[in-house]
């Protein structure tokens, strides 16, 4: 979970006077300690960089996820990385290169953002007495953290805004929007909290024609399937190299779309206790009502034609009887379900009393037994007199995390009916599938196999307790053996793929002579209207891929661009059939995910009209923001990524040492798992 302070832990504890612990005692002082003999990770111009370095790098970072989680999910947006390594190289060369800037941070400094954000002085001493280090490393991260914000800053020249405003705003968005995204509320936050672009007015009209101009067209998606007929078995050795290069890839990941990697999977059981079962016993009297009604009339306000409340008027009792009635019998209805799902929750938990636990999970032995589901769901039916729904069939079959959703009532269920903790998301972080702590904040409820789950709330108020049965985290099959008619297809696919881009000249050729009828007649399928596309497509919160969706053909920057060259390159705009000969107007395009070929023409080209642009320019806070969302969900490399990082600063990474670190940073054992005294976030 907390890979720094897991991997060392044993080490803190069991040498106290170690290197590491005057690391973490002194901070960014352990450069003046370290001797030659520390090993090196690489070097940045030149400059060795020890690994106690970045691993000092990788503690300040899970400072500020783990103590200061506003900073921390801030921190997350900023960093474009793959994986813990990278992030605590990219973090350093930040800090590296803004010391070469002169880049400076105070205490007063860091004592006022924390102020901003409800950690006085005590809360500092609080989070620092937690870690067992002193102050000056909690404000040394808090420090690295406003020189990283400052760096940004003028690296992608955006303009300037007071932290505390920022922090101030990534407040109020995450608080607006946490009740209906959830945990995906915080990383909107820090997108929209972002400092903005400074943006020019060239630049201004050429993202508001990217997102105004719109080319549309017809299209002929030629398969690969066309040409299988042609294509001979792959032999032993093919089949074995292509198996070998997308074993580690999920299905849809690979180059073509190709993975044969397994996904996280569970085997499952579950009861239900459906709310109209539970309200045919229960009933509401008449006095009850009434005694509501005496006690909220107020609620019972007359309203005129227009649906406006009437000052001093209300409805009688007899007029909204049945409206109190059911609103009452709902109310003891979830009451009962809630009691009745919490006696099912501690017969299930029985067994699990003379059981130990390590670091917050249960250690099971071999010979551990639970109590049966059934049997809970039967004797609940006797004392209750509810029928109990049984979910049992998913206990033999495996059933893909990413399709949890799907299984009927607890597919849309919340723990505890809290939003920001949705069943798929609660299953994908039991212990077993290797949660991720970024990305699954429900890790802290400590789910595993053969433990019942917290009480799980449906979308109509039925209640739900499962448990699982058996959990695979995401591997690659045992042998090409287990995914073979798969890896067979794919071959023979890519071997199709590749003859339908040879010939992708002819069936060109063929569409600019007899048009696209006369392709699609070839290729036995249809001609397709393309609708009016941009160039670019805002999707929702957190959204990355800006690709338009194409009806019929799916996502394909490739396509796209081909399609608005050729409008661009014909000079006009508008309807272009009366102005352009169609053979001017054809082109073609790789759908490679889908193994296909795209033969188009371009019948639309629309521009921005002036009128448009002079609306939309002058309104230039919308604009403006609007820019700086398209550009920082863009997926072209950032300034700030890891690996444009690593580019300008001539990173040189020592091999050795990597893999070293990699080593170390290996997933722990059940004997490693952090322990559950974990302190809250500040």
């Amino acid at each position: 979970m907390f890979k720094f302070f897991r991997v060392y832990n044993k080490f803190i504890l069991a040498i106290g006077g170690s290197l590491l612990m005057v690391a973490f005692l002194v901070g960014s002082s352990l450069q003046s300690l370290v001797g030659p003999g520390v090993p090196v990770q690489g070097t940045l111009n030149g400059e060795e960089v020890t690994v106690e370095e970045t691993r000092w790098s990788a503690t300040q970072l899970e400072i500020l996820r783990r103590y200061v989680p506003q900073l921390g999910i801030m921190t997350s947006a900023m960093l474009e990385a793959d994986g813990e390594y990278e992030r605590s190289l990219l973090w350093y060369m930040i800090q590296h290169d803004s010391q070469r800037l002169g880049i400076s941070a105070s205490n007063m400094e860091a004592y006022s953002v924390l102020a901003a954000i409800g950690i006085d002085q005590t809360g500092v001493q609080r989070i620092a007495n937690q870690m067992k280090a002193q102050e000056g490393v909690v404000l040394d991260a808090v420090k690295s953290w406003l020189i990283a914000e400052a760096y940004s800053e003028l690296m992608l020249g955006k303009s300037h805004e007071s932290i505390y405003s920022r922090i101030g705003r990534f407040n109020q968005i995450a608080q607006a929007y946490s009740q209906v995204f959830g945990q995906m509320a915080l990383t909107f936050a820090a997108q929209q909290s972002e400092d903005p672009y400074r943006v020019s007015k060239p630049l201004i009209a050429h993202y508001l024609q990217d997102q105004k101009a719109r080319v549309g067209g017809e299209a002929v998606v030629i398969p690969a399937d066309l040409y299988l007929e042609d294509i001979a078995e792959p032999n032993e050795a093919e089949l074995t190299a292509l198996f070998d290069e997308y074993k580690n890839n999920l299905p849809g990941q690979g180059q073509y779309g190709f993975g044969y990697k397994i996904p996280d999977r569970v085997k499952l059981e579950y009861i239900g206790i459906p709310l109209d079962e539970v309200m045919s016993q229960v009933s509401v009297e008449p006095a009850e009502a009434n005694e509501f009604y005496r006690a909220n009339k107020e609620r019972f306000v007359k309203l005129d034609e227009e649906n406006k409340p009437i000052a001093g008027e209300y409805q009688t009792f007899a007029e909204v009887y049945t409206q109190i009635s059911e609103g009452l019998k709902q109310r003891k209805a979830f009451e009962l379900a809630q009691q009745i799902a919490k006696t099912a929750l501690a017969d299930l938990e029985k067994p699990l009393a003379s059981v130990k636990k390590k670091q917050g999970y249960y250690a099971f032995n071999k010979d551990f037994i639970g109590i049966s589901m059934r049997t809970v769901a039967e004797e609940l039916e006797r004392e209750f007199k509810v029928r109990v729904q049984q979910y049992n069939s998913y206990k033999d079959k495996w059933i893909d995390v990413d399709r949890i959703g799907d299984l009927p009532g607890i597919g849309m269920s919340y723990a505890g009916g809290r939003q920001d903790a949705p069943f798929t998301t609660y299953v994908a972080s039991a212990k077993q599938l290797d949660p991720n702590v970024d990305t699954n904040p429900l890790i802290a409820l400590y789910l595993q196999v053969e433990v019942p789950s917290q009480i799980m709330i449906g979308q109509d108020g039925s209640v739900y307790i499962f448990r699982l049965v058996e959990a695979e985290a995401a591997h690659a099959p045992a042998s090409m053996a287990d995914v073979k008619t798969q890896v067979m297809t794919d071959a023979k696919l890519k071997l199709a793929y590749a003859k339908l881009l040879d010939e992708t000249q002819q069936w060109l050729e063929l569409a600019k002579s007899s048009g696209l009828d006369a392709v699609a007649k070839q290729a036995k399928t249809d001609v397709r209207r393309t609708g009016l596309v941009p160039r670019i497509e805002l999707g929702g919160i957190a959204a990355s891929d800006q690709t338009p969706d194409i009806s019929g053909i799916g996502k394909s920057r490739e396509l796209v661009d081909a399609m608005y060259q050729i409008a661009r390159d014909s000079g006009k705009s508008g309807d272009l059939k009366e102005e352009v000969a169609a053979d001017k107007r054809t082109g073609e395009a790789p759908l490679e995910q889908k193994l296909s070929l795209v033969v188009f023409r371009v019948d639309d080209y629309n521009l921005m009209t002036e009128t448009e642009y002079k609306v939309d320019a002058s309104n230039y806070m919308a604009t403006a923001n609007l820019m700086n969302y398209s550009i920082f969900n863009s997926d072209r490399p950032h300034i700030l990524s890891y690996k444009m990082m690593s580019e300008k600063l001539n990173w040189v990474p020592d091999r050795a040492a990597k893999d070293e670190d990699a080593e170390l940073e290996a997933p722990a054992t059940p004997e490693e798992q952090p322990a559950q005294d974990t302190p809250e976030a500040a």
